[in-house]
């Protein structure tokens, strides 16, 4: 870090028109050597900005682990398993049954219907 601010000051130095005769321009040496110290700062900043993004989105992505694991874990329950596959039936049968199911499937297949 030490030779890094040295070489900063000594570019300052030597742009800020010392050993010209017009003197030395603090105002612009000042900024330069600030411009130069802060840009570790703002590398900091951006790394900062990124690791905040990524940790929002692990939490984004752990809350639907979470609800996807509470969805498999009722799927296990024997009471919803019961009451989807009855709902599931139902449906079915309201559509025609399995073998107006498949026959629609076959039928949109082999018709050329389907895209993919």
């Amino acid at each position: 870090m030490a030779a890094s601010s040295s070489s900063s000051i000594l570019s300052a130095l030597s742009s800020s028109g010392l050993g010209t005769g017009q003197g030395i321009d603090v105002t612009s040496t000042v900024n330069t050597l600030i411009a130069n110290l802060r840009g570790p700062e703002q590398v900091w900043q951006t790394q900062q900005k990124t690791l905040q993004n990524q940790a929002a989105s692990l939490t984004q992505l752990r809350s639907e682990v979470t609800a996807l694991s509470n969805a498999v874990e009722n799927l296990s329950d024997p009471a919803v398993h019961t009451r989807l596959v009855s709902e599931m039936t139902r449906n079915l049968e309201r559509r025609g049954g399995a073998g107006s199911l498949l026959s629609s499937c076959l039928s949109f297949h082999v018709g050329g219907n389907h895209q993919g």
